[in-house]
Order: structure tokens, then C-alpha cells, then sequence
């Protein structure tokens, strides 16, 4: 079955890890799948549009999560700083 999407809001793109035709970049965009209700997604995709592994939350889950973003950036810190030392 094709991927049936409508972009309601892009939110953010990140730069392609390789440059390539065949590579992928993460984009953080609000979709509604299948004329569902929008939600938040961050997927990979390709430059034609062809979407890669990603995950989806209803934007209600997705405030919870920013609402604790600075939990979550000092939790990502420590845990860089223990890898960099070992």
C-alpha cells in the first residue's frame, strides 16, 4: 500500500549524513498519515519523498515530551560525557 501523507507543518530538516542521491536526512514535520488526526513526526527521507524508519507521536505525547525537554537534554549530556571518557 503507498505511504498516503499530508504535510500540515514542517518543522525542521538536518543536513544528509552522506551527500548522495541515495541518502537519507531527518526531517521533524506535523503529518497527518491516511487523513488521520496530525502528528509529530521525525522520519528519514529521501530527497523524492520516499520516507525512511522513523517514529510518530500523537502531539499531545509530543508536549509531555518537550515539556521535559531539559530533563532530557542534561539526561543526553551526562550520558555523552560518560561515553567521551570511556
Amino acid at each position: 500500500m503507498a505511504e498516503t501523507y499530508e504535510l500540515i507543518k514542517p518543522i525542521m530538516s538536518l543536513p544528509k549524513e552522506k551527500d548522495t542521491e541515495a541518502a537519507y536526512h531527518f526531517e521533524v514535520n506535523i503529518l497527518s498519515w491516511y487523513g488521520k488526526e496530525p502528528r509529530l513526526d521525525i522520519r528519514k527521507w529521501k530527497d523524492d519523498r520516499k520516507t525512511g524508519k522513523g517514529a510518530s507521536l500523537a502531539l499531545k505525547e509530543a508536549l509531555e515530551i518537550f515539556r521535559n525537554a531539559e530533563e532530557i537534554i542534561k539526561t543526553i549530556e551526562e550520558v555523552q560525557e560518560h561515553v567521551n571518557k570511556g
